[in-house]
């Protein structure tokens, strides 16, 4: 199941050809470029689909896993599933409807679980997760397709198609980029360290990005689409920009900054004694990735209302770079890999930067700076105040559970006080939002 996830995940990726975001993008669509997306992500989604069923046993016969062959052809017929669902839910993000698309997200989970556990309990082994994956975009597509406001059809119009496809193109392929960027470090650590060295990093990796994926990217998907709505109003597009990039890296910015703080006593409780070589990976990683936060917000910005040609281009480039470099630092160490994948991110925001700054009008690079401003000082405040706690002495009696626990309230203790204590203008209507919340 795990084998034929990652297949079709990534294969799914590939049916939409970032029509999609085109859509939310274009400022005035018409019921022809929904259906014409509708069409073309169906005739891919039906082609792949058509190609897993007559290639299924080949690639089960590659990977070692006879079971593989049935289980991809059964599952291929997600591709179709997802062409219903991805415009329902392109057009509930065009008019920002994340209310009743996340109702609709929490009932598919729900029902996906359900089935999934019937299946179990009826003793169908691991097709009970099949099954249960394949009926759970069922039922998401369905409630989908009827929340729509337009409903699709099939039908193809030249024109329509004209208008999208080149933002779509640059999308798509920014993103499978950008995919090959991500797996990339990973493939060549594992060809020239071995497994266990991968494994490691895989861990080291997916723990430091976990806040930015859970968090940030939530708030950059949604943003995108708010960014849209201003694009043409060049003064609430920036207002909008900041105030959301303050409350996303006062967010982000203390997990992972508190995981720098907590990461040999984090690594040492949760994963024992062989897992010890991952914590310096962790904390340059956890590093690299607060810069995710930044350049995640841009990138919606830019993508909506900036150059985003002239973007992508630069991005590919630094990707480029950043992969041809993991070959001759690998041989060093996993730790040379993160240090790679760090200065990469910030070359990344620097581009995002000037590239907002030349292409947005009204973007001003000392308001952003400011927007990011308590979050960066109250972070380093904090593991600081962690640091020094540390080293004074006074957690060298205690248990290793305990020192933990104590870092970590020392830390919130620290950020929430200076969050409240230190009046920066760009937190004042988040301060003003949680205390009202807090004590009405």
């Amino acid at each position: 199941m795990g084998v034929a996830s990652v297949i079709i995940l990534y294969t799914n990726s590939l049916t939409e050809l970032g029509f999609t975001n085109a859509l939310i993008h274009k400022t005035d669509i018409e019921k022809k470029h929904i259906d014409t997306v509708f069409t073309v992500n169906l005739c891919i989604s039906f082609f792949l689909m058509i190609i897993f069923c007559l290639f299924s046993y080949l690639i089960a016969g590659f990977f070692g896993i006879p079971e593989l062959g049935s289980v991809l052809r059964v599952l291929s017929f997600v591709f179709i599933l997802t062409a219903f669902s991805q415009i329902s839910i392109t057009l509930l993000r065009r008019e920002l409807e994340y209310k009743r698309y996340t109702i609709i997200s929490f009932m598919k989970g729900f029902f996906q679980i359900t089935v999934t556990l019937i299946l179990a309990l009826l003793g169908y082994g691991y097709w009970a997760l099949i099954l249960g994956t394949v009926a759970g975009e069922f039922f998401n597509s369905v409630l989908l397709y009827f929340s729509a406001s337009m409903k699709p059809r099939i039908d193809f119009s030249k024109s329509a198609f004209k208008s999208i496809f080149s933002y779509g193109l640059w999308n798509f392929v920014i993103a499978q980029f950008a995919t090959l960027y991500t797996y990339a470090e990973k493939a060549i650590v594992g060809k020239y360290l071995g497994a266990s060295t991968l494994g490691i990093y895989d861990k080291a990796f997916s723990i430091a990005y976990m806040p930015v994926d859970s968090i940030s990217m939530k708030i950059n998907g949604v943003m995108f689409s708010s960014f849209n709505q201003y694009k043409k109003n060049s003064k609430e597009l920036c207002k909008a920009f900041y105030t959301v990039s303050t409350f996303s890296s006062i967010i982000c910015f203390p997990i992972l900054g508190g995981l720098i703080s907590v990461a040999d006593d984090f690594v040492m409780i949760a994963f024992g004694d062989k897992w010890m070589p991952m914590v310096v990976s962790l904390m340059i990683l956890s590093l690299g990735f607060s810069m995710r936060v930044p350049i995640g917000m841009m990138s919606s910005l830019i993508m909506a209302a900036g150059d985003y040609k002239r973007y992508i281009k630069v991005q590919l480039i630094i990707f480029f770079m950043a992969i041809i470099t993991y070959f001759p630092v690998v041989n060093f160490g996993i730790e040379y890999i993160c240090v790679v994948i760090a200065v990469t991110n910030f070359l990344l925001f620097i581009a995002s930067v000037y590239i907002s700054k030349r292409t947005i009008e009204g973007m001003e690079i000392t308001s952003y700076i400011a927007s990011l401003t308590p979050a960066t000082a109250n972070t380093l405040i904090m593991i600081l105040a962690v640091f020094l706690t540390e080293r004074s002495g006074v957690l060298e009696v205690t248990s290793d559970i305990e020192v933990l626990v104590i870092k970590v309230l020392i830390g919130v203790f620290v950020y929430v006080l200076l969050f409240f204590g230190i009046r920066y203008k760009s937190t004042e209507s988040i301060r003003d939002r949680i205390k009202k919340i807090l004590f009405g």
